[in-house]
This record gives C-alpha cells, sequence and structure tokens, in this order.
C-alpha cells in the first residue's frame, strides 16, 4: 500500500489583536460665567454701599472685592450682598481693607454717615465728637472725617 501524503492547508486564525486603545475624550471644559457685573449691579444696588469704591475681580466662580470700605458693616453687607449674587461660590474679602476715616459726597449728613457706617443715626453725636464739630449740620463734599469705634 502505497500513501500519498497530500499537504493540506488547514487554516488558522490570526492570534488575536487588542485593538489600539483609544484616548479618552478630553474633559468638556464648563464655562464658567462672567459673575462680575451681576455683583457690581448688586453692590450698586446696596443703597448702603452706594458711593463706596469697590472694585469687584473674579477668579472662576470665586468674587474677590477690594477696596477700602469704612467699618465692619458694611464690610458684611458688601460680602452677603455679592454672596446673593446667582452662581458665586465663595468670596473673598481679604483685600478689602478697613479704614476709620471717610470721605464725605454730596447731600450726606452726619445723621446719614452714622446710618450708613454703624447702621443706626442716632451714633451722629458719636463722629460729631470724634471730629470736634461745632456745626455738625455743615459738611463739605471730600471732607474727611475720623470714625471712631463703637
Amino acid at each position: 500500500m502505497i500513501f500519498h501524503i497530500v499537504p493540506t492547508i488547514i487554516p488558522t486564525t490570526a492570534p488575536a489583536t487588542k485593538p489600539a486603545p483609544t484616548a479618552a475624550p478630553a474633559p468638556t471644559a464648563i464655562p464658567v460665567p462672567d459673575l462680575v457685573i451681576g455683583v457690581k449691579n448688586a453692590l450698586k444696588g446696596n443703597t448702603a454701599l452706594v458711593g463706596i469704591p469697590i472694585t469687584v475681580e473674579q477668579r472662576g466662580l470665586t468674587i474677590d472685592l477690594v477696596g477700602v470700605i469704612p467699618s465692619l458693616r458694611l464690610r458684611y453687607l458688601a460680602e452677603t450682598t455679592a454672596a446673593g449674587v446667582p452662581g458665586v461660590a465663595s468670596i473673598s474679602t481679604q483685600r478689602l481693607a478697613l479704614s476709620n476715616t471717610y470721605a464725605v459726597k454730596a447731600g450726606e449728613g452726619v445723621w446719614d454717615i452714622a446710618s450708613k457706617v454703624y447702621g443706626s443715626p442716632l451714633f451722629w453725636r458719636t463722629i460729631a465728637k470724634a471730629n470736634a464739630l461745632e456745626a455738625p449740620y455743615v459738611l463739605h463734599i471730600g471732607q474727611i472725617l475720623i470714625l471712631p469705634e463703637l
């Protein structure tokens, strides 16, 4: 008996290859809303803060209040007013310095300044006494008043 060996080709499967890894999609940057205008408008809308120059800066969702303010009460009002603006995550008042002086603005009297700075017009005598005002109802625009601590 004669055997003929016939070569047979047995199909083989190619070694399994892993698909090339795909790069993860780049995280979509969440747009940061411009909060400065909203905060400025809110500060302007607070009558106690009218005439006090406060600069508003934004870092992400954090608002920095910058300037000089005459009392802790007004600093607190500025901070809470800014924090009430939708989208604001935090407020920094590190650059909002306190001053013990106040520059008189048009139409203001000692009564108005006491109300604004101390929260009550009844402290007008405290301001008048600290500044030796003989006629506390006569103030001049730009006049610098000393604001004593209560």
